[in-house]
This record gives C-alpha cells, sequence and structure tokens, in this order.
C-alpha cells in the first residue's frame, strides 16, 4: 500500500492549538471545540484512492478542493449572512456557534496518483473524492543489435 499522509503543521502551530484548546475556553457556555475537522475515511482499490469525508449541513457550494504538488487540500469558510434578531422579549444570544463554521485539511498524497482525472462528488453531506491511480510501467524487452563496424 502507497502512504497517504496527514499533513503535518509545525510544533508552533501544534502547541498554539493546543494552548487555544486546552486554556482558550473556560466558562459555562465554552464550545467543546474551536473548530472542529471533519472525519475523513480513506480507501485504496487497485485502480484509485477513494476518500469519503462527513460535511453535514455544507453543500457543494461550500467547500473549496484545491491539489497542488501531491498536496490536496480540503477548506470551508462558510458564513450564515442571516441577520441577527432580537428574540422577544429582548433575549440575545450568548453564543453563536452555527453562524460560521471553517476549516482546512491537508493531505500528502503518494506518487502514483493521477492528478489530471481527480473527480469529487457531494451528496447527501458526504464529499467523495476520486483519486485515480497512474498505470504502473511495465517493463519492456530491448533487442539487443550487433554492432557493425
Amino acid at each position: 500500500m502507497k502512504n497517504l499522509t496527514l499533513f503535518n503543521p509545525s510544533f508552533t502551530d501544534s502547541l498554539f492549538d493546543a494552548f487555544d484548546k486546552g486554556i482558550g475556553n473556560v466558562g459555562v457556555f465554552a464550545p467543546l471545540s474551536n473548530n472542529p475537522m471533519p472525519n475523513v475515511d480513506v480507501r485504496e482499490t487497485e485502480k484509485a484512492y477513494v476518500m469519503e469525508i462527513d460535511l453535514p449541513g455544507y453543500t457543494e457550494k461550500d467547500v473549496d478542493l484545491n491539489l497542488k504538488d501531491r498536496t490536496l487540500t480540503i477548506s470551508s469558510a462558510k458564513n450564515d449572512e442571516k441577520e441577527e434578531k432580537k428574540q422577544e422579549g429582548g433575549s440575545e444570544y450568548i453564543i453563536r456557534e452555527r453562524s460560521s463554521h471553517h476549516f482546512s485539511r491537508r493531505f500528502t498524497l503518494p506518487e502514483d496518483i493521477d492528478t489530471e482525472n481527480v473527480e469529487a462528488s457531494f451528496k447527501n453531506g458526504v464529499l467523495t473524492i476520486d483519486i485515480p491511480r497512474k498505470k504502473e510501467a511495465q517493463p519492456r524487452q530491448i533487442t539487443i543489435k550487433p554492432h557493425n563496424a
């Protein structure tokens, strides 16, 4: 099996992420996670790698896919543009987590991918990315000709 690697951010980014999750959110109404990452499953077949990403509440218009130098980036900056309205009795939102969501995940793909034929589809909150593999080069017999001197 070829290697598919989750992009590994620098130590500094990881340290700050850990700090934000552990210390930055204190209080009764603190969210469980600042920026939840979507769950990803990856399968390998003879002809392709298949990625399935859970994105409930998203549509194909909310997600960006980029492939450059074997690095696949899946990202979204979904903003809810609804007007905030005060409820009856003058109540306001204390926390509004559903108004905007963003994420970015990067995967380093194996060398045997066919970058020109990658396809993606979105159905029922699941983004499926089909990453075809290149056909392996078959060895060929080379005929040795006599040297005419």
